[in-house]
Protein backbone atom coordinates (compact mmCIF):
# COMPACT_ATOMS: atom_id res chain seq x y z
CA UNK A 1 0.00 0.00 0.00
CA UNK A 2 0.98 3.74 -0.47
CA UNK A 3 -0.07 7.16 0.79
CA UNK A 4 -1.67 9.16 -1.43
CA UNK A 5 -2.12 13.00 -1.37
CA UNK A 6 -5.49 13.99 -3.29
CA UNK A 7 -8.22 16.50 -3.50
CA UNK A 8 -10.87 14.13 -4.92
CA UNK A 9 -9.23 11.49 -7.61
CA UNK A 10 -10.92 10.66 -10.42
CA UNK A 11 -11.12 6.25 -11.10
CA UNK A 12 -9.53 5.80 -8.18
CA UNK A 13 -10.07 3.04 -5.45
CA UNK A 14 -8.80 5.81 -2.78
CA UNK A 15 -10.48 6.69 0.57
CA UNK A 16 -9.67 10.17 1.44
CA UNK A 17 -9.61 12.06 5.02
CA UNK A 18 -8.82 15.35 5.03
CA UNK A 19 -6.82 15.26 1.74
CA UNK A 20 -4.31 12.17 2.64
CA UNK A 21 -6.03 8.80 1.14
CA UNK A 22 -4.72 5.36 0.85
CA UNK A 23 -4.99 3.62 -2.49
CA UNK A 24 -4.01 0.04 -2.45
CA UNK A 25 -1.68 -0.70 -5.68
CA UNK A 26 -0.36 -3.86 -7.61
CA UNK A 27 -1.24 -7.20 -6.61
CA UNK A 28 -2.94 -6.23 -3.34
CA UNK A 29 -6.07 -5.81 -4.93
CA UNK A 30 -7.89 -8.73 -5.98
CA UNK A 31 -9.27 -9.14 -9.63
CA UNK A 32 -12.97 -8.61 -10.38
CA UNK A 33 -12.69 -12.62 -10.61
CA UNK A 34 -11.12 -13.23 -7.51
CA UNK A 35 -13.51 -10.91 -5.71
CA UNK A 36 -16.63 -12.97 -7.27
CA UNK A 37 -15.02 -16.06 -6.50
CA UNK A 38 -14.70 -14.71 -2.89
CA UNK A 39 -18.00 -13.95 -2.75
CA UNK A 40 -19.47 -17.20 -4.08
CA UNK A 41 -17.63 -19.49 -1.47
CA UNK A 42 -18.97 -16.70 1.52
CA UNK A 43 -22.22 -17.02 0.00
CA UNK A 44 -22.34 -20.80 0.11
CA UNK A 45 -20.80 -20.69 3.97
CA UNK A 46 -23.46 -18.36 5.26
CA UNK A 47 -25.96 -20.55 6.11
CA UNK A 48 -28.75 -17.73 6.65
CA UNK A 49 -28.39 -17.52 2.60
CA UNK A 50 -30.26 -20.65 1.11
CA UNK A 51 -27.72 -22.27 -1.81
CA UNK A 52 -28.37 -20.68 -5.43
CA UNK A 53 -30.87 -17.98 -4.42
CA UNK A 54 -28.14 -15.28 -4.66
CA UNK A 55 -25.84 -14.53 -7.60
CA UNK A 56 -22.89 -11.79 -7.65
CA UNK A 57 -21.24 -10.28 -10.54
CA UNK A 58 -18.54 -7.44 -9.54
CA UNK A 59 -17.25 -5.23 -12.00
CA UNK A 60 -14.01 -2.73 -11.07
CA UNK A 61 -14.41 -3.86 -7.43
CA UNK A 62 -18.36 -3.39 -7.03
CA UNK A 63 -20.65 -6.14 -6.29
CA UNK A 64 -24.00 -6.50 -7.49
CA UNK A 65 -26.30 -9.16 -6.01
CA UNK A 66 -29.29 -10.43 -7.92
CA UNK A 67 -31.88 -13.46 -7.58
CA UNK A 68 -34.98 -14.20 -5.76
CA UNK A 69 -35.46 -14.78 -1.69
CA UNK A 70 -38.13 -15.98 -0.06
CA UNK A 71 -37.00 -13.30 3.23
CA UNK A 72 -35.98 -9.89 3.67
CA UNK A 73 -33.71 -11.42 6.72
CA UNK A 74 -32.10 -13.55 3.96
CA UNK A 75 -31.74 -10.79 1.56
CA UNK A 76 -30.37 -9.00 4.21
CA UNK A 77 -27.59 -12.20 5.31
CA UNK A 78 -26.20 -11.90 1.50
CA UNK A 79 -25.17 -8.65 1.61
CA UNK A 80 -23.41 -8.89 5.12
CA UNK A 81 -21.35 -12.37 4.07
CA UNK A 82 -20.26 -10.17 1.24
CA UNK A 83 -19.97 -6.91 2.43
CA UNK A 84 -16.54 -6.76 3.49
CA UNK A 85 -14.52 -8.83 1.55
CA UNK A 86 -11.05 -7.81 0.35
CA UNK A 87 -11.33 -5.47 -2.80
CA UNK A 88 -14.92 -4.92 -1.92
CA UNK A 89 -15.65 -1.20 -3.23
CA UNK A 90 -19.49 -1.17 -2.94
CA UNK A 91 -22.56 -3.32 -2.93
CA UNK A 92 -25.44 -3.14 -4.93
CA UNK A 93 -27.98 -5.45 -3.54
CA UNK A 94 -31.26 -5.89 -6.30
CA UNK A 95 -31.96 -9.76 -4.66
CA UNK A 96 -36.01 -9.90 -5.12
CA UNK A 97 -37.84 -10.91 -1.62
CA UNK A 98 -40.80 -13.23 -2.41
CA UNK A 99 -43.03 -13.18 0.02
CA UNK A 100 -44.56 -10.17 1.02
CA UNK A 101 -44.84 -8.57 4.58
CA UNK A 102 -48.26 -10.28 5.18
CA UNK A 103 -46.75 -13.18 4.31
CA UNK A 104 -44.00 -13.12 7.04
CA UNK A 105 -46.39 -12.83 9.76
CA UNK A 106 -46.16 -15.78 12.90
CA UNK A 107 -48.48 -18.25 10.60
CA UNK A 108 -51.54 -19.63 11.08
CA UNK A 109 -51.93 -19.54 14.98
CA UNK A 110 -50.95 -15.58 15.39
CA UNK A 111 -53.81 -15.03 12.82
CA UNK A 112 -56.52 -17.22 15.00
CA UNK A 113 -55.35 -15.40 18.29
CA UNK A 114 -56.06 -11.86 16.58
CA UNK A 115 -59.08 -12.78 15.34
CA UNK A 116 -60.15 -14.30 18.87
CA UNK A 117 -62.34 -11.44 20.79
CA UNK A 118 -60.64 -9.71 23.12
CA UNK A 119 -61.46 -9.62 27.11
CA UNK A 120 -61.54 -6.49 28.91
CA UNK A 121 -59.17 -5.97 32.42
CA UNK A 122 -60.92 -7.74 34.99
CA UNK A 123 -63.44 -9.29 33.12
CA UNK A 124 -63.37 -12.97 32.37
Amino acid sequence: MRLIRTQRSQGSPATTVDGIGVCRTGDDVPDDRAIAGAAAQALIWYRAVPPNTVHVTVRDGWMTLTGTVSWMAERGAAERAIRNLRGVRGVSNVVVVSNTPEDEDFGPASAAALAAPTRERGRA
